[in-house]
């Protein structure tokens, strides 16, 4: 019985230990018109899709303000086991297309010994509570503005390395909106309308998922708490008639 529960609870609090992965999963889609070129590929109603799988490299708990943070730097994948993308229709954003390209600069300064990069995107609660990053990519496709998120801080470190001083300094997570328009950045050449949509903040997810093998400690665990339950019931004894 002991040695049943001793293996329940190392199983269970093995998992924690584990090195951490986020998902961010998030649509949104194309509300209004606000110009009147000539058609293109992308019209009212249509639909995008932000999707993304990280590890800590990649995240910062902004301390003590209850949000959270991602910023995913040039050449981040489109695909694989770790990705950041942008779908519309048949078009694919990658984080090499921000206007930055992917640069060092979502933050002023290090935190948590991290510099993070455009595009980044802010979690609160579970869920995705702001974007931020210009999208531009080659070609005839629109430049997309995901959001008006914008943290700010920074970590200063006094000689010797032993003392810092961390800043978490502003929060400003600006509307639901994106913006798809004419941007013409490096060998962007798109020419056709403008657009607005509203991204689906309330259904989105930005969270930590288990792994597989979090995922068998736990099951292992909560296994061996039921055989040490059945095992701790006394039998019952027939009356006799």
């Amino acid at each position: 019985m002991k040695r049943l529960v001793t293996i329940a609870i190392a199983c269970l609090f093995a998992a924690p230990v584990q090195a951490k992965t986020y998902e961010i999963r998030l649509n949104g889609m194309i509300t209004r018109q606000t110009s009147s070129e000539v058609p293109t590929v992308v019209k009212l109603g249509d639909r995008l899709r932000l999707m993304a799988r990280f590890d800590d490299e990649l995240y910062v708990d902004w301390n003590g303000t209850g949000f959270y943070a991602a910023g995913f730097p040039k050449y981040f994948p489109s695909s694989g086991a770790r990705y950041f993308r942008v779908d519309l229709n048949n078009l694919t954003y990658e984080s090499s297309a921000e206007w930055l390209d992917g640069s060092f600069a979502f933050f002023e300064d290090y935190i948590d010994n991290k510099r993070l990069a455009f595009p980044g995107v802010v979690g609160r609660e579970g869920r995705v509570a702001g974007l931020l990053g210009w999208m531009i990519p080659g070609g005839n496709i629109p430049e997309l503005t995901l959001g008006s998120a914008s943290l700010r801080g920074y970590r200063e470190c006094f000689p010797g390395g032993q003392t810092c001083i961390e800043e978490f300094s502003e929060v400003k997570i600006g509307s639901s909106k994106f913006v798809l328009d004419n941007y013409q950045l490096y060998s962007n050449s798109y020419s056709g309308p403008n657009f607005e949509g509203e991204w689906d903040f309330e259904n989105s997810y930005f969270a930590a998922v288990p792994e597989p093998i979090n995922w068998g400690l736990f099951v292992v665990g909560f296994g061996a708490v039921g055989m040490a339950v059945r095992r701790s019931r006394p039998k019952a004894s027939l009356s006799k008639l």
